[in-house]
């Protein structure tokens, strides 16, 4: 019974200091797990809802499952870090977008991004010269549609045809109300065009260049003016003779456009030209009508016709005729100006009595004879 003790005695001096020990360890260890247990306050908002969890999980998938979300394969979710034991877990539901190239539409499901993130999601590959019909950084929103335009360029060649002209001579060798047209043959150039193809259709075409392959080859038409021996020359169809029935103005056979008659008769060569001149003006006329007054204050008539006062003053006496003769306007007097003159194409503006006379006539080269 005395060794007992004794021996007693002896564990409980060595006991007791590690006893002491494991106790404080365990109150420490408690302490830190009643920590740890704390309750934390989660706000999950998904799809504009909130709700709330009260749990002592940190772990997002554990405080989704014990709210009871679930998430589809494409769905994502963020959460914010914890403060004061509380934290917000937002849930990013993913949505559709199409995106259509050359009528094949593709399918993705996003939870957000750009326009330029769903084509790269849809595997779509294009380039600065296609139409898209969204800005690349425009912000992706449920059942967007984002439609890719396809724009291809092409080089055409083209071999044309280029159509000779004709220049019209007078010659006194050959009989009056005749005519020769020698040579005369068209040519060629190459014309390269550069074509916009919007998802297959040429939308534009745009010449690059030019290339004569073959110059053309002018003709020339020789009209007569041979006077036949004791004949009269009659007027040709297009209201032009080809000499004149007697050697003045006002007895010539001509066919004048101009109801002016000079207050002075003057001399016509046999090519109906006036045979004495103070200058000759060549260039383009435009034709015009309507009534009214001229820049001179006169009631307008044929005969009276609109120039550019600074090349040909007011009041000068005038002959005019086309240069391939088509038309004989006659004797006139610049007594009217016109808008014509600022667009530096034109010479002269020819009256005429009706707008159907001027559209025939258009825009022909004449010979203004200043008298």
């Amino acid at each position: 019974m005395q060794l007992t003790k004794t021996i007693y005695k002896h564990c409980s001096a060595v006991l007791k200091p590690i006893m002491l020990m494991c106790c404080i360890a365990v109150v420490a260890f408690s302490a830190m797990i009643g920590v740890e247990a704390t309750a934390k306050t989660v706000s999950i908002i998904d799809s504009g809802k909130t709700t709330t969890v009260h749990t002592f999980s940190t772990d997002a998938k554990n405080i989704l499952d014990t709210a009871g979300i679930s998430l589809g394969g494409n769905d994502g979710y963020t959460m914010s870090d914890f403060s004061e034991g509380k934290a917000t877990l937002t849930v990013n539901r993913a949505f559709d977008v199409d995106v259509s190239l050359d009528g094949e539409v593709t399918t993705v499901s996003l939870t957000g991004g750009t326009v330029a993130d769903a084509i790269e999601a849809a595997g779509i590959d294009y380039d600065d010269s296609d139409i898209v019909s969204h800005t690349l950084t425009t912000r992706l929103s449920a059942g967007m549609k984002i439609d890719i335009t396809n724009v291809t360029y092409n080089t055409v060649e083209e071999l044309v045809s280029v159509p000779y002209t004709t220049k019209v001579v007078y010659s006194d060798k050959l009989a009056a109300g005749t005519t020769k047209t020698t040579g005369g043959e068209n040519g060629y150039k190459l014309v390269t065009y550069t074509q916009t193809i919007v998802d297959g259709q040429v939308t534009n075409t745009q010449v690059v260049s030019e290339t004569v392959v073959k110059a053309a080859v002018p003709a020339t038409k020789t009209v007569g003016t041979k006077k036949a021996a004791s004949a009269t020359q009659s007027s040709t169809a297009n209201n032009v003779q080809s000499a004149t029935n007697g050697k003045t103005y006002l007895t010539a056979a001509y066919k004048y456009v101009s109801s002016l008659k000079p207050g002075t008769d003057f001399e016509l060569n046999s090519k109906g030209i006036p045979t004495q001149y103070k200058k000759l003006i060549t260039g383009k006329a435009s034709a015009y009508s309507g009534g009214g007054y001229t820049a001179t204050g006169k009631h307008v008539r044929t005969g009276y016709v609109a120039v550019n006062p600074k090349q040909i003053p007011y009041g000068s006496k005038l002959f005019i005729r086309c240069s391939d003769g088509s038309y004989i306007y006659g004797y006139a007097v610049a007594e009217d100006t016109g808008g014509f003159i600022n667009w530096g194409t034109r010479v002269i503006d020819l009256y005429f009595s009706t707008e159907s006379a001027c559209i025939k006539f258009g825009v022909r080269n004449v010979e203004i004879y200043v008298l």
